[in-house]
């Protein structure tokens, strides 16, 4: 990939009054200072077929990480359930004990009346 018109900047050097010899070394060390920086910072398709394993690698954990999410989910659901389910067994018991006191209260309350009737 030319980053420089080598031709053209050797032409020009040379014009000025540089001698060719020089105009073409400066143009050479030129053209791969510049191809070695631009090399650098451009992606070979190695690097994107790297960068791709690793983001596929991350998109694989992160589906890992929401099946994990949807257990612990799941399993909040099941003690809400069971919350729910403990918390109307301790309401139906709480009515039981109600009626049972009330049962027990007007027994007694009928006992100490039939005496109160009958002396």
């Amino acid at each position: 990939m030319p980053v420089v018109d080598t031709l053209r900047l050797k032409t020009k050097l040379s014009d000025s009054g540089m001698p060719e010899t020089q105009a073409q070394v400066l143009v050479e060390e030129l053209d791969e200072a510049l191809s070695t920086a631009i090399a650098a910072q451009v992606a070979t398709k190695a690097d994107v077929v790297e960068l791709r394993a690793a983001i596929s690698a991350i998109y694989e954990r992160f589906e890992q990480v929401d099946k994990r999410f949807e257990q612990v989910d799941k399993r909040f659901d099941d003690m809400n359930q069971r919350f729910n389910e403990l918390n109307q067994a301790v309401i139906q018991m709480r009515s039981w004990l109600v009626g049972l006191y009330f049962f027990i209260a007007f027994g007694f309350l009928g006992m100490i009346m039939k005496d109160m009737i009958f002396r």
